[in-house]
């Protein structure tokens, strides 16, 4: 029973392990552009779906799942425990779940600099907008003025 709780850990921690494999694949071409052409090539349509998806990741490995935790058996069964505990050590979770943690952060981090990117670019074309509308203003007021006259 122990042995088979644990095995089932390892397992859906290798599934989430593969699921994080394609989402660094998805990306890995991501900083490549930005080095070569200084632009992201995303747009934010699908930057909110990526960083959907990365937090549904996150959220189903640390909130979603017994990976975390020990399974609710081995309080009434606590003589099995110590073989759980051991089987998970052999199977290095711990670890395994601290490196995917560690790698789902590094995908935040490039998700937020992207995010950033966008939004700065968004900013800078709001501040044109409002530049060529306050021009339009200016160049209404010196016909209005020239008219008047």
């Amino acid at each position: 029973l122990a042995h088979s709780y644990a095995l089932a850990q390892s397992v859906r921690l290798g599934v989430f392990e593969v699921c994080v494999d394609r989402s660094i694949d998805k990306t890995r071409g991501i900083p490549e552009t930005m080095a070569t052409t200084g632009d992201v090539v995303l747009d934010e349509r699908e930057l909110s779906k990526q960083i959907g998806g990365l937090l549904m990741l996150r959220c189903d490995v640390n909130l979603h799942t017994d990976i975390l935790d020990t399974p609710d058996i081995f309080w009434d069964e606590e003589r099995f425990e110590p073989h759980y505990d051991r089987c998970r050590s052999y199977l290095d979770i711990d670890k395994r779940v601290d490196i995917l943690n560690q790698r789902l952060g590094v995908l935040k981090d490039l998700y937020d600099l992207l995010q950033n990117t966008l939004n700065v670019k968004h900013g800078n074309k709001l501040e044109w907008i409002i530049i060529i509308l306050i021009l339009v203003e200016v160049l209404l007021e010196l016909l209005e003025l020239l008219w008047t006259k």
